[in-house]
Parts: structure tokens; C-alpha cells; sequence
């Protein structure tokens, strides 16, 4: 699998005319799935059927080069953010700055009118 997409990757790369270092690349992410499963049947005895499933899955391995990865990366500002709302305290977090906004805007409008 990390053969197939290191030559994905340079075939993307000469497609595009953008020039790749192959010693670069590293794995950005690398994940399995559950996929499908195919049902099949097996003789049993006396002219009968058994039926079984054949688990299949989905791998998935993508590649990217190290200054391309680096410029892409975001902020640890961006990251502390995502963070803080992660989870029950941030819903809680985004609910409460939601009910807050809600109410400074119809003061506004109750100033206004």
C-alpha cells in the first residue's frame, strides 16, 4: 500500500509538472475501515446451504512531503481553539458563547429602537 500511493504520488507530481522529492515523503495519515461484506453461500449437507460473509476493508494511506506538510500545518492558536471545543465543556462552551451573543444583539436592537 505505501508503494502504491509513493507512485500516486509522483504520477500526481509529473501530471502536474511540480517537481518531487520521493526521500521526502513521509505518511500524513493511515487509517482501515469495515468495508463491505460479500454474502455467499456453502453446501451443506443434504442439498442444503450455509450462508457466510466475506469481510472486506478500506485502506487508506496518503503521503505528503515535509515543507508542503509544514506550510499547510495551522497555527497552535488554531489548535488550543479546536481543542477548547472538543468534547461536552466545549458544546457547552459554544452554547453558552451562542446565548451570549443572542442577547447582546437584541439589546442592540432594543437600544436602537
Amino acid at each position: 500500500m505505501l508503494r502504491s500511493a509513493i507512485a500516486n504520488a509522483e504520477r500526481k507530481a509529473e501530471d502536474a509538472g511540480a517537481p518531487l522529492d520521493v526521500d521526502e515523503l513521509y505518511v500524513s495519515k493511515c487509517f482501515v475501515n469495515e468495508g463491505t461484506r460479500w454474502k455467499r453461500l456453502r453446501p451443506a449437507p443434504m442439498g442444503r446451504a450455509f450462508r457466510y460473509q466475506k469481510r472486506t476493508a478500506h485502506i487508506w494511506v496518503a503521503v505528503a512531503e515535509h515543507h508542503v506538510a509544514a506550510a499547510r500545518a495551522p497555527s497552535p492558536a488554531t489548535w488550543r481553539k479546536r481543542k477548547r471545543n472538543k468534547g461536552v465543556r466545549g458544546t457547552a462552551r459554544r452554547r453558552s458563547q451562542g446565548v451570549d451573543r443572542a442577547s447582546k444583539q437584541a439589546a442592540k436592537k432594543g437600544k436602537k429602537g
